[in-house]
């Protein structure tokens, strides 16, 4: 078009500078050139729409690349175009947006080209006007539109018929099942497929005719009409063509499986059944898959394999639901009017943008309340760890003063002990001395005399002591069960504190993990310095009341034997104890056959921490 301006300004420059004859000439010599120019222009344009038409029919998937060169070819073709020009040239734009997933701009320019066309004339480019209705056939039975599909698909069996192209109007006849299928009508499914083969087979295309089983082999199945479904699964298998020499059908097509599962199971022949449900799952049919393997193990019986693949087949049938409402919504935004398209794409994006904002208002509501949640847990957790560390430091002074008079009393009784002895052994030197002194008793009766009167007091002292002692006993024994009593129920209290994991917070104490990490072998010939296994023992005091009392205040054990007994409760394996203590597998023998002698009366190692479970 440029060049066509450039020649026009060329002929009024020539028309105003030359005389009248030779402006004639040399007009019409430009008018000759730009007519050729025009030609050649107008047949590059073609040569690109053929190029066009060439990639389509090619089941070349087109991107939003090519959008400029096919608008090009519309703007131009409107204008210079003839009705088959201009028909393709919408139609391959629509070809175009329906590549793109833009369904709406798609079918706008398929009844564009549609318009374009001229049926009237016999030059009429029918295969595409077939082709065409073909298209918008398919975009109507995604968009789940049964009406508008039926009439697109016999419009566009009446032009393949118009063209001579029988073949393609029985395809076109046989694509009817899909509308009555969307609408469940299986007998109407069934009737156009049994026709659709027999006009294959006029046509001598046995393995469309075949192909055409496909569909009523489920529904076969479906009905429980299981010999239907075994005659047809058995032509459809031999003469479609789809089957490879090992039985495996084409790729694609693996959801066939399905129903060949389906049909094995209900024949008596699950094992096989389960074959063909693998096979399925494995092509990436997850609903169908999990389906068969839910029925399989329902023959079966196998509750926990129901339970799993009920789970999986419903999950699947939720995403599958969940993709299919999805491109509904995507695909019926607009059906007809592309600036309708437009303003409900407007109004989703503005009810999209809403419900991020209401979803990053929800997100940052549910985000405060996990954190106030979770700073009042942490918060009720150090209340119960501050109680619990309290009852602890509560109970351990009440077993404490428990043991501190349990040793009085067991002194006070060596004590008393110790006096009876004394003045037992004192009544028995002063008998004697009065045995003796019978023999002289007339010169000693004086002395006789006041030895009896001191054995006298002296056995009144002893019944006063027995009555102290018998006092005191009991007043001990009464202290002693109020504080067995005091303690049995701090102890209670201590073992129904379930809310804080008191061990958990202990391994996560600077000591734990001082002595956790010099457990490595690297550290094996270093040896723990005496306040770090004070500091340890300190610790573990706090933590775990019940085992301390135990190991330090119930039983007599050496250091190195309660150091022992602390890291078996801390869960240190055998090999790391001996490198903590600094020992060897025979001084550990040793050691825990000196523990469980003093704990258990029994010098059996094997059982040792078995025992000890009691007390954790």
């Amino acid at each position: 078009m440029l060049f066509s301006g450039f020649l026009q300004k060329k002929i009024i420059f020539a028309l105003v500078n030359t005389n009248t004859m030779r402006k004639t000439v040399l007009y019409i010599i430009l008018l000759m050139l730009v007519l050729s120019a025009c030609t050649a222009d107008h047949e590059a344009m073609r040569q690109r729409l053929q190029y066009v038409s060439d990639c389509n029919r090619a089941d070349t998937v087109f991107s939003e690349a090519w959008l400029p060169t096919v608008d090009s070819l519309v703007i131009y073709f409107d204008r210079h175009g003839s009705a088959n020009d201009r028909m393709m040239a919408h139609y391959v734009q629509g070809r175009v947006y329906h590549d793109m997933g833009e369904a709406p701009q798609a079918l706008e320019c398929y009844q564009r080209a549609t318009v374009q066309a001229d049926t009237t004339s016999s030059d009429c480019d029918l295969y595409t006007l077939t082709a065409i209705y073909g298209q918008m056939a398919n975009l109507f039975h995604f968009q789940y539109l049964p009406t508008d599909e039926m009439h697109a698909i016999m419009c566009s069996e009446h032009f393949a018929l118009k063209e001579g192209d029988t073949l393609a109007a029985i395809k076109a006849f046989e694509l009817r099942e899909r509308p009555y299928y969307l609408k469940n009508d299986t007998d109407s499914v069934l009737m156009i497929k049994e026709r659709a083969r027999a006009l294959y087979l006029q046509k001598g295309q046995q393995e469309r005719a075949a192909r055409a089983l496909y569909v009523p082999i489920n529904i076969f199945l479906d009905r429980h009409q299981y010999d239907k479904a075994f005659n047809a699964m058995k032509v459809f298998e031999k003469e479609s063509a789809w089957f490879d020499d090992n039985g495996c059908i084409k790729k694609g097509k693996e959801l066939y499986y399905y129903d060949k599962g389906r049909y094995l199971l209900a024949s008596g022949k699950p094992d096989s059944s389960l074959f063909y449900f693998t096979k399925v799952l494995q092509a990436g049919y997850k609903e169908a898959g999990y389906k068969g393997l839910l029925m399989f193990y329902k023959k079966k019986h196998i509750a926990d394999s129901i339970a799993k693949y009920a789970t999986l087949f419903a999950k699947a049938n939720d995403d599958s639901y969940l993709d299919s409402e999805q491109a509904i919504v995507h695909q019926t935004s607009a059906m007809y009017n592309y600036h309708r398209h437009l303003l409900i794409a407007e109004i989703e994006k503005k009810k999209a943008a809403q419900e991020r904002t209401w979803k990053n208002i929800a997100v940052i509501i549910s985000l405060a309340i996990f954190l106030a949640t979770l700073v009042v847990i942490r918060k009720l957790k150090e209340k119960e760890r501050r109680k619990y560390l309290h009852l602890s430091k509560e109970y351990e002074s009440t077993v404490t003063e428990l043991s501190i008079i349990q040793n009085r009393v067991f002194q006070q009784e060596r004590d008393y002990q110790k006096i009876f002895d004394e003045k037992e052994q004192e009544c028995y030197n002063l008998i004697n001395k009065i045995h003796a002194s019978q023999v002289e008793k007339e010169a000693m009766s004086e002395h006789i005399a006041n030895l009896k009167l001191r054995l006298q007091e002296v056995q009144e002292e002893v019944t006063d002591l027995r009555q102290q002692h018998d006092e005191d006993t009991k007043a001990n024994n009464r202290k002693i069960k109020s504080l067995k009593t005091h303690s049995e129920k701090l102890a209670e209290k201590l073992n129904s504190f379930t809310s804080v994991d008191m061990e958990s917070a202990f391994k996560k104490t600077d000591i734990f993990l001082y002595f956790n990490e010099h457990k490595q072998p690297k550290y094996s010939r270093m040896r723990i310095a005496e306040h770090y296994w004070d500091n340890l023992i300190d610790e573990f005091r706090k933590y775990f009341v019940q085992f301390y009392t135990f190991i330090f205040i119930d039983n007599i054990l050496s250091m190195n034997q309660r150091k022992y007994c602390v890291l078996i409760r801390l869960g240190f394996a055998a090999s790391e104890i001996d490198i903590l203590m600094n020992t060897d597998t025979n001084r550990r023998y040793r050691l825990r056959k000196l523990i469980s002698e003093k704990l258990f009366n029994t010098s059996e190692v094997k059982t040792l921490e078995e025992r000890l479970k009691r007390y954790f």
